[in-house]
């Protein structure tokens, strides 16, 4: 039963007709300012352009967000499970309390995914008849995120922290711990709770991830989104996937026309532009930055995570600007990126011949982003020293990384902090 709460988390994309995985973690950056959408017919192409309404998150809708629907099923599920489990005759007691810890961080998780997206929205902690489900009512975003903060603190301690043998992939202390911290983080700002005390929750949090001392750093980048780095012990949480038995197909989804793919979303000009030049200056105002050979001397991320015009790509040289090529931006509306721009992170070149059948993991949470969410919450808590700057350079000093550490004199205060 614990199990069939699992499908719920994130996946990669938004498959249409499924409620499993809906409103995947990749599909939601196209409703931020890093990426476009070219589903014009979709709710993360609405909320993206600012054009959404309540219609765009029906259930049954093809190809809309659907975020609603499958949140809550996931949310019925855990509730049945913790619900019932006292019920249930273990012999393990031990078995028993880290079952019920995971049913309860599945809830939390998709609760809060309901909260930030839309507001106020009905907090359920107990199975309901079809009835009462009808007529429940909403509570506030502060209550629901209350609630899934506390959970979270809660059962940290009721989870081992790894897994091993076919346990791995499932909830751990560090994962509980993480998702506190982003959580808390995200409920600080001010198009949330705009509460600077949540600050201190998500740095507290993140510190208590560090003080576990079972993360590190992939030594490459480039390797970490490949099936080979499953097992890395960077990755916290991921959704699980296995061949042939649940599959996803990101390369179909997201790869360039001229590689089988239908780029449904395309990295926009601020992502583009928000990666350093090599000296570790921002391009407005770095020396090395040439606006007629944009791409030289970046941040190396960039060609790890986007395909632009005069990438290699699977054995072919990308060009989008060239009329008549099957990447030239906006040829088809519904199978080419409108910023001549393609994802790259995720797409293994070996799954180009069954794009169907991709079993590669899908990273929810990295170690890395503990290292970032510990340096915000203490930039934000005005809390500034050493710790904050080492946590920033963390995963810029990666081997294949290797980008300039950033120092108290190019940022010495919480502005230039804020903005770095």
């Amino acid at each position: 039963a614990v199990n069939a709460v699992y499908p719920f988390l994130q996946g990669a994309n938004t498959p249409n007709n499924s409620s499993n995985n809906q409103g995947g973690i990749i599909d939601d950056e196209s409703m931020s300012d890093n990426a476009y959408n070219n589903r014009n017919w979709t709710g993360h192409y609405r909320v993206g352009n600012g054009s959404h309404s309540a219609r765009d998150f029906q259930p049954g809708i093809t190809g809309s967000l659907l975020v609603w629907y499958p949140r809550y099923e996931g949310i019925r599920r855990a509730n049945a499970v913790i619900n019932r489990i006292e019920n249930v005759s273990f012999s393990s007691e031990a078995l028993k309390t880290r079952l019920t810890a995971e049913a309860r961080f599945l809830r939390a998780y998709l609760h809060f995914d309901l909260a930030f997206k839309f507001g106020n929205v009905p907090l359920i902690t107990r199975e309901m008849t079809i009835t009462e489900s009808a007529n429940v009512t909403q509570n506030t975003r502060k209550e629901v995120i209350d609630f899934v903060i506390d959970e979270l603190g809660a059962i940290a301690d009721d989870l081992p922290t790894s897994y091993s043998g076919a346990d791995a992939g499932r909830i751990t202390k560090g994962a509980a711990l993480a998702f506190r911290a982003r959580f808390a983080l995200y409920a600080a700002g001010p198009g949330v709770l705009n509460d600077n005390s949540y600050y201190a929750i998500a740095r507290d949090a993140a510190v208590a991830v560090m003080d576990l001392g079972v993360y590190g750093l992939h030594t490459s980048y480039a390797a970490l989104f490949t099936p080979a780095s499953e097992n890395s012990n960077e990755i916290i949480l991921a959704n699980q996937y296995a061949a042939p038995t649940r599959v996803h197909n990101l390369w179909g989804t997201y790869a360039p026309p001229s590689q089988g793919g239908s780029g449904q979303v395309g990295p926009l000009r601020s992502l583009l532009d928000a990666y350093e030049a090599t000296d570790g200056l921002p391009i407005t105002s770095s020396g090395l930055y040439d606006q007629n050979n944009p791409y030289n001397n970046r941040d190396p991320r960039l060609d790890m995570t986007i395909i632009r015009p005069g990438s290699v790509f699977a054995g072919a040289t990308f060009s989008p600007t060239v009329l008549g090529n099957p990447d030239y931006v906006g040829n088809n509306s519904l199978t080419s990126s409108f910023t001549g721009m393609y994802l790259k992170k995720y797409l293994i070149e070996t799954e180009k011949t069954t794009p169907t059948q991709s079993g590669m993991n899908v990273i929810l949470m990295r170690y890395p982003e503990v290292q970032l969410i510990y340096a915000e919450a203490k930039i934000e808590l005005n809390e500034i020293d050493a710790s904050v700057y080492d946590a920033i350079n963390y995963s810029r000093r990666r081997p294949d990384v290797n980008m300039p550490d950033y120092t108290a004199a190019l940022y010495p205060d919480q502005a230039t902090l804020r903005e770095a």
